[in-house]
């Protein structure tokens, strides 16, 4: 105060509270020294040691072991540089989803010689062009027009930090479906229309998206077609290379149309489409968009509620789902989440699917692998709970968790796992390191029987917290959810 000396606190923490090193006056715990009209805090030399010792500390703790994988195998399927490259390059085209909607609304020039009632005059050789309603045909991608394709710069920008991003309020939806033919995949038109139907009904539920601002996937138009020259063949082979991004981006939202004609090849028989279907499953474990579009249009997803038992009933239903496309129906259409395959297993089974070219076969295998390394060595956080997994299941995803190297946390809470899960875990706790905390609560897995009983024993051996083991949970256990994070 001007004129005075300062007040003394209130609180009991005055000038004369405490003395610090060479009698200097501390207020509030820390000592200072007085040098005219400057206040210079002393800090003690044992916190300066606490200090040093806890940096020391949160460094080894952060320091990963150098025998992991490089967290960088993820980058091509979590960054859009790599998307950015493929179409500044030509390798691959995105179709804009406008033009798709656009040319599967238009009309189609059909060529007849429907009588007239009057005598046609004798050099009329040519057929009348009546103009009329019908199935458009996609063509292939080197005779779309140029306003069909997306161009790199028009659809990702070069952000502050120098990284390429996809511009704000853009989508980009990757299509997996099934050949209907060897030389055309959609000679009707029919998966066309419900493409075009789709994709103006999934635009509609997103707050703030256009049609204009989303990119589509689609293979025929998005990569080169036979026949192809020297320069298109090159640019197909390097297509094929990278085909796996568009299905295993972590942004990217997969549509699957498994929904086939009757007597056709069955979507999971097919080779590619499985590839496409199982990227898109590990794809959904780390967060991304994965739609199974046939499951509205035949009522899967109420066959597996149990009702309607009726087939009037749910032909009903499924009249409805496909009538009335809206937010409700798209969340139908999510993809039942299953365990991650690991790559033996899956090359075992793609070995049962049919190819049009078996030289495909080693290739999908090839490009899964790489894409569930590179998966494997990203994610810490498993949440496998309330998705009604079986031991059979639990057996694949034990299979598949060495492969999590950096794996810290494993839910899987409010399954029907019971103790043969319970043991088949038990096997692989000795090779996840790094796993701290695992969740089994609300299955049928209890202390005391032989499957809990290897897991603990195994649990204790790695020499995890046991506290962090979760078989089921005690009586009042309100302190310990919340401890865990559960509620």
């Amino acid at each position: 105060r001007p004129g005075g000396s300062p007040a003394a606190s209130t609180s009991g923490r005055t000038g004369a509270g405490r003395r610090g090193p060479g009698g200097a006056a501390a207020s509030g715990g820390r000592s200072a020294s007085v040098a005219g009209d400057t206040v210079k805090p002393v800090v003690a030399a044992s916190v300066e040691d606490e200090a040093a010792q806890a940096l020391a500390a949160l460094r080894e703790e952060l320091k990963e072991d150098p025998s992991l994988p490089p967290r960088e195998l993820a980058a091509p399927f979590q960054e859009w540089a790599s998307m950015y490259d493929l179409l500044r390059s030509r390798v691959v085209c995105l179709v804009r989803a406008q033009w798709l909607v656009d040319f599967a609304d238009g009309w189609t020039e059909i060529a007849t010689a429907e009588p007239t009632g009057q005598a046609e005059p004798a050099d009329q050789a040519e057929p009348q062009q009546v103009k009329r309603r019908g199935p458009r045909v996609l063509p292939r991608r080197q005779e779309l027009p140029s306003e069909a394709f997306w161009r790199a710069e028009d659809l990702f920008e070069m952000t502050r930090a120098g990284r390429r991003e996809l511009r704000r309020g853009h989508e980009v939806v990757s299509i997996s479906h099934c050949w209907s033919t060897p030389s055309h995949p959609d000679p009707e038109g029919s998966q066309l229309e419900r493409l075009a139907r789709f994709l103006k009904a999934w635009t509609n539920t997103k707050p703030g998206l256009l049609l204009l601002r989303v990119a589509v996937f689609i293979d025929w138009c998005s990569l080169t077609q036979a026949p192809r020259d020297a320069l298109e063949e090159t640019l197909f082979e390097q297509a094929l290379q990278q085909a796996h991004i568009w299905y295993a981006h972590r942004h990217v939202h997969v549509w699957l149309l498994t929904a086939t004609p009757s007597g056709a090849t069955s979507y999971t028989a097919r080779g590619w489409p499985h590839f496409e279907a199982s990227l898109g499953m590990l794809n959904a474990h780390w967060g991304g968009d994965v739609l199974d579009l046939g499951r509205c249009e035949s009522g899967q997803r109420h066959l597996e509620r149990g009702w309607p038992s009726s087939i009037i009933g749910l032909s009903a239903l499924v009249d409805a789902n496909n009538t009335t496309l809206d937010a409700d129906t798209f969340a139908m259409c999510a993809v039942p989440r299953g365990p991650p395959f690991a790559p033996k297993f899956f090359a075992k089974v793609l070995q049962g699917k049919t190819f049009g070219d078996p030289s495909d076969l080693p290739r999908c295998i090839r490009m899964y692998t790489d894409f569930f390394m590179a998966l494997g060595s990203v994610v810490e956080v498993l949440d496998f709970s309330s998705l009604q997994w079986e031991d059979l299941d639990i057996e694949k995803l034990a299979d598949a968790l060495p492969s999590f190297c950096r794996l810290r946390e494993l839910n899987l809470a409010d399954n029907e796992i019971t103790e043969i899960g319970a043991g088949f875990l038990a096997e692989e706790i000795g090779s996840c390191p790094n796993l701290q905390k695992l969740f089994l609560t609300e299955n049928d897995v209890q202390p005391g029987l032989e499957g809990s009983e290897r897991l603990m024993e195994e649990w204790a051996k790695a020499k995890k917290d046991e506290f962090w083991l979760f078989l089921s949970f005690p009586e009042h256990s309100e302190d310990v959810r919340r401890l865990a994070g559960l509620d």
